[in-house]
């Protein structure tokens, strides 16, 4: 047993309990016209998959206009799929937070390391620091939960997609923040960040945590 798995809650590693040897893919219903759902799912289990993965894009589908949730189209879905014998792992759809979120929200965008603001729709583009992103990101998850829970179609869930693949850090305001808060309390005085990070040179000594910068691509770093 890993240090890991004694330390982590026994919820975490419970596998799934099936006698079932799972063959899936990713399906995207919300993709084709509805006229093809049973086509495809009685195509998928002539080929031998039992399982298929969900909406783990599909935020603007579940919730449309903030706090306003619908189920139907993957409802209707998993109905399908069942008939023909293919179970469900359910995703949370947080790796592609909605336009109205983005919009509404801006500081939900992933700053770059050139301080450049991710534009809506690239490669995970939301600023997982973000308390705005966090909160969205749990009620959507909660509202998932609450209206699936005690579906025997659904077999297991998966977290967000792919997490840290295409570089996930932000450098935004929100992460500033933080990362002035977490070298105040490391360093506690000013005084002590400056001799560790030899600010004496090229005159990059700091006056006040609160001037302490993001170390981006064209601002000081310390050595």
């Amino acid at each position: 047993m890993t240090t890991a798995s004694k330390s982590a809650p026994l919820s975490v590693w419970r596998p799934i309990a099936t006698d079932t040897f799972l063959v899936g893919t990713p399906h995207y219903p919300e993709h084709v016209d509805e006229s093809y759902w049973q086509r495809d799912a009685d195509r998928m289990a002539a080929a031998g998959f039992n399982a298929v993965r969900l909406a783990e894009f599909a935020w603007h589908i579940i919730e449309p206009h903030e706090g306003t949730f619908d189920f139907d189209l993957f409802d209707r879905a998993i109905d399908v799929l069942d008939k023909a014998g293919i179970k469900i792992i359910m995703c949370t759809p947080t790796a592609t937070p909605p336009r109205w979120l983005t919009a509404r929200y801006p500081e939900v965008l992933r700053v770059d390391a050139n301080g450049r603001a991710m534009s809506h729709g690239s490669r995970q583009h939301a600023n997982l620091a973000s308390g705005v992103f966090r909160e969205h990101s749990k009620r959507i998850t909660k509202a998932m939960a609450e209206h699936y829970r005690g579906n025997s179609h659904i077999i297991g869930w998966q977290t967000d997609n792919e997490l840290n693949t295409s570089g996930s850090l932000s450098y935004g305001p929100v992460t500033l923040a933080e990362f002035q808060a977490f070298l105040k309390d490391k360093y506690k005085t000013i005084a002590a960040l400056n001799d560790a990070w030899g600010g004496h040179f090229w005159a990059t000594a700091y006056d006040d945590f609160d001037q302490v910068v993001l170390p981006l691509d064209y601002a000081p770093a310390p050595v």
